[in-house]
């Protein structure tokens, strides 16, 4: 579980610079996902959850390395790289969902409380969260506001993440 909160980490705080057009992610999402797939790795074909998405992930992988590259190299695609953007968005989200719904799996199957629960509702909150900031771009103060929103909700599904991953410590799950 140490794995998918330190991946999630890199995805969802994604910190830049930019210099020149030129970006330089701190927390690159390929690294993100490079641990998403060491997590997968970790409980080996046991989750059908986590083995739905795990060649996703690898593209995933691919898919972030290119558009670091891009970013780094300050390779402008226009409109095109506004489309890949929400693609990514939708794949963190739809990944996330699949980590949340194996939590829920492990605790049925293994008959443990991982705070599984709490997990989802602040996926659910993420998520709402996400989709008003996305919408918002078009209006500089509610985008501003709504930016602000999903940063907090997005810690505070690292939290309860962070919670189900010492949860899971304490229950030898792998």
């Amino acid at each position: 579980m140490e794995n998918f909160f330190i991946g999630f980490l890199f995805i969802f705080l994604n910190f830049n610079i930019t210099v020149s057009n030129h970006v330089i992610g701190f927390l690159p999402g390929f690294v993100g996902y490079i641990f998403i797939k060491r997590g997968i790795a970790e409980f080996e074909g046991k989750v059908p959850a986590f083995e739905k998405i795990r060649t996703f992930v690898k593209i995933m992988i691919a898919v972030y390395i290119v558009v670091y590259i891009m970013d780094f190299l300050a390779f402008n695609i226009g409109n095109v790289y506004l489309i890949v953007s929400i693609l990514m968005l939708a794949a963190n989200v739809y990944t996330s969902f699949n980590i949340t719904e194996g939590v829920l799996y492990l605790e049925e199957t293994k008959g443990v409380d991982l705070l599984g629960q709490d997990l989802r509702r602040m996926w659910k909150i993420m998520i709402i969260a996400m989709c008003v900031a996305t919408v918002s771009v078009f209006f500089l103060f509610i985008n501003i506001i709504a930016t602000l929103a999903n940063l907090v909700c997005v810690i505070l599904f690292l939290i309860a993440l962070n919670r189900t991953k010492n949860a899971a410590a304490n229950h030898l799950l792998y």
